[in-house]
């Protein structure tokens, strides 16, 4: 979903939305943008233990085309199901997002 037309391209392929993840696994995809459309990107998570939209990592300031994004450590996780954003940041506000869903068994 694109707010304000950035149109950059973002892409979480591992995990698949709905895969069930049971150990620490990278975070593969793609986050392709330029300077005009965003500062950095930086992944998201929500569920479980985490109420509200928590930053996973660290802020990323260059593209990543097929890649690995970040690491997703579900073996710290509780079981349940949860979100994982991809966002594009500008200014300090979120400008493009990608979601999945996973879950750790």
């Amino acid at each position: 979903q694109t707010m304000g037309g950035v149109g950059a391209a973002l892409h979480i392929q591992q995990p698949f939305d709905g895969q069930r993840v049971p150990r620490a696994m990278p975070i593969l995809g793609t986050a392709q943008f330029d300077g005009g459309q965003a500062d950095y990107y930086h992944l998201f998570i929500r569920g479980g233990q985490f109420a509200d939209w928590t930053p996973l990592g660290q802020p990323h300031y260059n593209s990543v085309v097929n890649g690995q994004l970040e690491m997703l450590h579900a073996d710290a996780l509780r079981p349940g199901f949860y979100l994982l954003r991809l966002g594009l940041i500008r200014g300090g506000d979120i400008v493009q997002v990608s979601d999945i869903s996973f879950s750790v068994p």
